[in-house]
């Protein structure tokens, strides 16, 4: 178990912890990743280039902060993307053991769960 597990009392997705053993946060390929619904940024897409990576006091581990500087208090959201209007978030809030991926736009004031699991999200290849 992480250090980071232990501290934020969650269960990382091994598909990021994989992701992290290659390259400890990253800047992604694609700037943008396909949705289906509108927001803040565009009609059809959320605007993600990069997620945190793990380092003591950086990345995931502040992931409460910048939630809770934009208002948003759920407990069980761990940031891995986002700029304060938009934020990735895994979230534990239906199973502690495999977070959702959910879109939070602070812009609209809306919450959207955009897949099941982390391994969804890094499946559909749009990042490499």
């Amino acid at each position: 178990m992480l250090d980071a597990e232990i501290n934020l009392n969650i269960n990382l997705p091994k598909e990021y912890i994989e992701l992290l053993k290659i390259q400890n946060g990253r800047y992604l390929k694609y700037k943008a990743l396909p949705v289906s619904f509108k927001n803040s940024y565009a009609d059809d897409r959320i605007a993600v280039d990069f997620l945190f990576g793990i380092k003591e006091n950086e990345g995931i581990y502040k992931s409460k902060y910048p939630l809770n500087e934009w208002g948003i208090k759920e407990k069980d959201f761990v940031t891995i993307s986002g700029d304060g209007h938009t934020w990735l978030v895994l979230d534990y809030r239906k199973n502690k053991d495999e977070p959702e991926i959910t879109f939070i736009d602070t812009e609209e004031n809306k919450i959207s769960v955009i897949f099941k699991t982390f391994k969804e999200f890094v499946q559909i290849h749009w990042w490499i």
